[in-house]
C-alpha cells in the first residue's frame, strides 16, 4: 500500500464532448500516473462534478497529502474554494495559472515558445504578423501577452484588425463579430463552438486587412482554420502563413505541415506530481514554486518561404556574423530544450546536418561541445546566485537526467554540482 495519496482535481469539461481536442489532457493524466507509480503514490481524479463547497466544508481533502488542479478558465466561485483549500493543503496547478497568480505552478513556457516562432517568421521575411484566439482562458490571455511583448522587442506594426481575441489597449477578452452573442456561444471550455468559429475566420481572413502571417492560439484552431482555407482557396503560405502551439493534428491532416511548438505534456504531469511530492515531504517550500517546460519547436510547410516573395529581409544566416549573433541570441532562450539543435537551424531555416557543419566551421568546435559547456556554465551561475534544488537548476538548464548532469559538470569543475555549492558555501563561512 502506498504511503501517500495525492488527488488528481480535472475542473475542466468532460473529454468525451471532443476527444482530439482534449488529448492533452490524457497525457497529462498519464504522465502523473506514471510519476506516481514511480514515487509510489497513489492517486485519485475527481472530475468537474464534485461538488467543491461540499468537499471543503466536510473536510474530505484530509485524506489526501496533496492536491493537483488542472482547469482551463476560472470561475469565482471555484476560485473562492480553491483559495480556501490552499490554506489546508498544498496544492500544484496544471498548465493554467492558480487564482490571482500565486500558488504552486507547473505550465507551459509560452513566451519562449512564442519568441521561437517570432525568431523563425522573422527568419522567413514574415513582418506583419497577427494573433488569433477565440478561448476565453488564461492559456491563452498568456500566450497573447506574450505576442503582444515580442511585437514589441522586435519593433514591428501592430494593428487591432490582426488581432483577434483581445483588445490591444486593454489586454481584455474581445470577442466581437457580427451576429455572434459570444456569452451564448460559449462551450463547457470558455471557447467559442466549432460551429461559429468559421464567422471569425470570415471576418478576420479578409484579402485587404489580413497580415503575412498568423499565430494561433493553439494547434486546434489553426488546424480548423487550415481546413477552412482549403474550402475558401485561402492558399498556405502563399496568402499567409500559419502556427500553431500544442502539438496537436487533427484526424486526416498532415502532422508535418503545421508549423508550431509541441509540449510535452506526458512531462508537464510528471513534473506536477514530483513537485507536489517534494513540497509534502518538506523538500520544497510549500508557497510560490513555478516551473515552466519549454516546447519544442517545430517548422512545418505553412510558414515555407514563398519563392519571389517577402524575401525583402536578408536571412539571418547569409554572413558569418550574422549567423553567430543569430546563433548566440538563440541559445540564450532555448539551451534548456531537448531538441535545441534542431530549433536553431529550423529558426535559421537550414537543414540540420547543415547547421552543425556550418556551426563547427564558424565557431570553431562542435556544437554538443559547446552546448555542455553553456548549459554548465548556466548552472554554475545559478548554483552561485540562487537557491534553487539541483534537480530544478538540472531541468532548468536543459540537462535530462542528473547522472548526464553531474558527468558534464565534474568534466569541467572536478567535482559534482552539490559538491560545488558545498564548497561555496564553505568558502563563505
Amino acid at each position: 500500500m502506498s504511503e501517500y495519496s495525492i488527488l488528481f482535481l480535472d475542473l475542466t469539461a468532460p473529454n468525451e464532448i471532443h476527444p482530439e481536442r482534449f488529448d492533452k489532457d490524457f497525457k497529462l493524466l498519464s504522465g502523473c500516473r506514471n510519476e506516481c507509480l514511480a514515487l509510489d503514490i497513489s492517486m485519485e481524479i475527481f472530475d468537474r462534478d464534485i461538488d467543491l463547497d461540499f468537499f471543503f466544508s466536510t473536510g474530505s481533502y484530509k485524506k489526501y497529502r496533496g492536491i493537483i488542479v488542472f482547469y482551463n478558465f476560472t470561475r469565482p466561485e471555484t476560485d473562492r474554494i480553491l483559495i480556501k483549500l490552499e490554506k489546508f493543503i498544498p496544492m500544484v496547478y496544471l498548465l493554467n495559472p492558480p487564482p490571482g497568480n500565486k500558488g504552486n505552478f507547473i505550465g507551459s513556457d509560452d513566451l519562449a515558445g512564442i519568441n521561437d516562432l517570432f525568431a523563425h517568421l522573422l527568419s522567413r521575411g514574415f513582418t506583419r504578423i497577427g494573433f488569433f484566439s477565440v478561448a476565453m482562458a488564461g492559456w491563452a490571455k498568456d500566450r497573447f501577452l506574450a505576442y503582444k511583448k515580442l511585437i514589441g522587442r522586435y519593433r514591428l506594426l501592430l494593428k487591432q484588425e490582426w488581432v483577434c481575441g483581445f483588445d490591444l489597449k486593454t489586454d481584455k477578452y474581445r470577442l466581437e463579430c457580427p451576429g455572434i452573442v459570444p456569452a451564448r456561444c460559449l462551450d463547457a471550455h470558455n471557447q467559442i463552438k466549432d460551429e461559429y468559429i468559421e464567422l471569425y475566420f470570415a471576418q478576420y481572413f479578409q484579402p485587404d486587412f489580413m497580415p503575412e502571417a498568423v499565430m494561433f492560439a493553439n494547434d486546434y484552431l489553426a488546424n480548423l482554420f487550415i481546413g477552412y482555407a482549403k474550402k475558401n482557396n485561402i492558399k498556405i503560405p502563399d496568402d499567409i502563413a500559419v502556427t500553431g502551439f500544442d502539438g496537436k493534428t487533427l484526424a486526416g491532416q498532415d502532422r508535418n505541415f503545421l508549423t508550431g511548438i509541441r509540449q510535452d505534456f506526458p512531462h508537464i504531469g510528471a513534473m506536477a506530481v514530483r513537485m507536489l511530492h517534494e513540497i509534502f515531504t518538506s523538500a520544497r517550500s510549500s508557497t510560490g514554486n513555478r516551473i515552466l517546460c519549454r516546447g519544442e519547436f517545430r517548422p512545418g510547410r505553412s510558414t515555407a518561404s514563398v519563392a519571389g516573395k517577402r524575401n525583402h529581409l536578408p536571412r539571418l544566416e547569409k554572413k558569418s556574423e550574422s549567423f553567430k549573433n543569430s546563433v548566440l541570441a538563440f541559445l540564450s532562450e532555448c539551451h534548456d530544450h531537448k531538441h535545441v539543435q534542431n530549433n536553431i537551424a529550423g529558426a535559421l531555416g537550414l537543414n540540420p546536418e547543415y547547421f552543425l557543419t556550418k556551426f563547427k566551421k564558424i565557431f570553431k568546435t562542435g556544437f554538443i561541445e559547446y552546448l555542455n559547456n553553456y548549459r554548465v556554465a548556466r548552472a554554475e551561475f545559478l548554483l552561485k546566485n540562487t537557491k534553487k534544488k539541483i534537480t530544478e537548476i538540472l531541468y532548468e538548464t536543459g540537462f535530462e537526467t542528473s547522472q548526464h548532469f553531474n558527468k558534464e559538470f565534474k568534466k569541467r569543475h572536478q567535482c559534482t554540482p552539490r559538491d560545488y555549492r558545498k564548497q561555496l558555501k564553505n568558502h563563505k563561512n
